[in-house]
């Protein structure tokens, strides 16, 4: 990619606000809601500002996306009337947004409590006495393991069964279903606003295994989906196997349950779309392919070391990359490490002269480090870390993590984002 995703993302979400403050009270007259479509519009433009946050970590950027979101909602469902407050409120909730988009690195310092407790005054003073708790409670969403993915807010559960949607978690790999296609997840946000509306995202980065694991050959990004789309029909939708998707059930307070999607015979031309069964395999088995050829290159030209070396022959003080870090090399590096870790010392890596990376590299460095761990030794970057491996990590998720996720001690680019250029 030319141009970095936090930078597409501000692009596009300013491309969108840039007639808010002249459509947003063109919507309503004295008796209502004029211009529904114009509406519709509006809300979709805080739908994607707040997913694409979402995807990119930008937290108080989502919060207050969710908050403009949620009163937009109510008025497309005519729970709320659009009286002047309203559209003024709502009119400076988007100036605020406006201008976190600035610097959106900043953005999760920006002061926005005020602003969300007088978007939350709105929406308390249209809801039913029942409803309110249902505006701070949370409710945990499961894997059909057992493992919990989401925890969402319980009001943005009810709107989207009250106006008749179907709830799915699907899983997505950013390695096969974006990068590799040439598309970056603000293209797959995109293409699912057109269907449904995206409640909540997440990467899991930390599913990686440590070295003495075979190369995993998915990054997950997981979706929680609301769409009016049923079963039989909504994986033309997501185009990635039904093991991919599962259907939320809310049957039990508190927690919200998930199961795989059944198979389905039903043709899904009639909505255009033709999924081939044996894509999926297909792709991982030339994955898996790929990597045992580029293993065979890479124990072939070991003694070469290519431009991949520790800075003395074994000596494992210091690893020093360079070049391209990609799938193909994707052996080299990994018996590097192992050497390094087989050595039993700590030792620096040196990433200053990377060029170019892919995923695969930021799993094969996770699992570094995650086995450096569990051997008791310390890996420590030496120099700066280029601003390419930063912009990848971010896509990946990692800047989405904390030290309280299950990540590696010490791993150093858990909350690396970069500015857009």
């Amino acid at each position: 990619m030319e141009e970095g995703v936090i930078q597409m993302f501000v692009d596009e979400a300013r491309e969108r606000l840039a007639n808010i403050e002249a459509e947003l009270p063109e919507i309503a007259n004295g008796s209502g809601i004029q211009d529904p479509e114009l509406l519709n519009t509006i809300f979709r433009t805080a739908h994607f500002i707040k997913s694409g946050a979402c995807f990119l970590g930008l937290r108080a950027i989502r919060t207050l996306a969710h908050r403009i979101e949620n009163v937009l909602g109510l008025l497309r469902s005519r729970d709320m009337e659009p009286s002047t407050t309203v559209i003024n409120t709502v009119l400076i909730a988007f100036g605020v947004l406006d201008e976190m988009l600035d610097d959106v690195d900043a953005s999760d310092a920006a002061d926005i409590e005020p602003l969300i407790e007088a978007l939350l005054g709105l929406i308390s003073a249209c809801l039913p006495g029942e409803r309110l708790p249902a505006l701070v409670e949370t409710r945990e969403v499961l894997l059909p393991d057992g493992r919990p993915i989401f925890r969402v807010c319980e009001h943005d559960l009810i709107q989207a069964r009250r106006a008749g949607n179907f709830l799915y978690v699907v899983e997505y790999d950013l390695i096969h279903d974006v990068m590799q296609k040439g598309k970056t997840p603000l293209d797959l946000l995109r293409f699912l606003e057109k269907s449904g509306m995206l409640l909540d995202c997440r990467t899991d980065p930390s599913g990686v295994g440590d070295l003495d694991q075979d190369i995993s050959r998915r990054v997950p990004l997981y979706i929680l989906y609301a769409t009016i789309l049923e079963e039989d029909l909504v994986r033309a939708v997501f185009q990635v196997d039904s093991r991919y998707i599962h259907t939320v059930r809310l049957e039990e307070p508190g927690i919200a349950l998930t199961a795989p999607l059944a198979q389905h015979e039903a043709s899904m031309t009639s909505l255009g779309v033709t999924i081939d069964e044996g894509e999926l395999d297909d792709m991982e088995a030339a994955f898996d392919k790929s990597l045992a050829q580029a293993e065979e290159l890479a124990h072939a030209a070991a003694e070469e070391a290519l431009d991949t070396e520790p800075d003395e022959a074994e000596n494992f003080n210091c690893i020093t990359l360079s070049g391209r870090l990609t799938i193909e090399r994707a052996p080299e590096f990994k018996d590097l490490f192992l050497k390094a870790l087989d050595a039993g010392v700590d030792f620096d890596v040196d990433m200053t002269a990377v060029e170019s990376v892919d995923v695969t590299f930021l799993q094969v460095l996770w699992a570094a480090y995650k086995s450096a761990e569990k051997r008791g030794l310390c890996i420590s970057v030496a120099g700066s870390i280029p601003d390419e491996l930063k912009e990848t990590a971010a896509l990946a998720g990692f800047a989405d993590l904390s030290g309280e996720t299950q990540c590696p001690a010490g791993f150093p680019l858990l909350g690396e984002r970069i500015k857009g250029e």
